[in-house]
């Protein structure tokens, strides 16, 4: 693994642990969010394939 990957995995890491309670919910919905899409609102990204259960 490069450098720049371990650094983003830590970070991701560090991250995931200060969320508290419903961090898996939480760190998803972070990730949705931050991920380049074309979402314009949360209620378009709760129709996308990776949000469905």
């Amino acid at each position: 693994m490069n450098q720049s990957a371990l650094k983003l995995q830590n970070f991701r890491n560090e991250v995931y642990q200060l969320l508290g309670l419903a961090k898996d919910s939480t760190f998803d919905l972070m990730d949705a969010v931050l991920v380049p899409k074309n979402v314009y609102s949360f209620a378009e990204l709760s129709l996308m394939l990776d949000c469905t259960v």
